[in-house]
């Protein structure tokens, strides 16, 4: 805090400023874009779960329309559970989450800068912290299967050398 009062008071204030409101744009960037994420990953999963409930009527509908023809039922009825493999292996609601709470955390950072004062270079550091642990967070959530799970492998396993796959990041 008593750098940014020297800052903004001595000849460095306008480079500062600058710095200042670049991290600020690279901030509010930042914050629409993994509030637009979550909105979407929100919504994909609200369509799945939508489009399952609806197949599972039209499916319904079709075995007693089509007796005689039981396959476009049948296929039909595969919807709900495809829709269900997409919901649960695309982890909807977890990204979902994970980008909200990350645009909540950027907003705070850029509050922190326009409104508190707080200096550029810790609010950088805490910005690259804030992308760090949201990694962490997404590798943990999505380790659902061998080839992602980050818990310890057996003695068999690392004779090998296997290392576990980093699952993408939700950034």
């Amino acid at each position: 805090m008593m750098a940014n009062i020297a800052m903004t008071t001595g000849a460095g204030s306008t480079e500062f400023n600058r710095r200042r409101d670049e991290l600020i744009e690279e901030l509010s960037k930042s914050e629409k874009y993994h509030r637009r994420r979550g909105t979407f990953d929100a919504s994909l999963h609200q369509a799945l779960v939508i489009l399952s409930a609806v197949a599972g009527f039209v499916s319904f509908a079709a075995g007693l329309v089509w007796r005689d023809q039981g396959w476009i039922a049948g296929i039909i009825g595969a919807i709900p559970s495809l829709a269900t493999v997409l919901a649960l292996r695309l982890h909807c609601v977890k990204a979902a989450n994970l980008h909200v709470r990350k645009a909540q955390e950027l907003e705070s950072l850029r509050y922190r800068l326009q409104f508190e004062g707080d200096d550029v270079a810790v609010v950088s550091k805490d910005f690259r912290e804030i992308s760090e642990k949201a990694t962490s967070a997404w590798e943990l959530a999505t380790a659902t299967d061998e080839l992602t799970d980050s818990s310890p492998r057996s003695s068999s396993s690392s004779k090998h050398g296997r290392q576990p796959a980093v699952a993408s990041s939700p950034h």
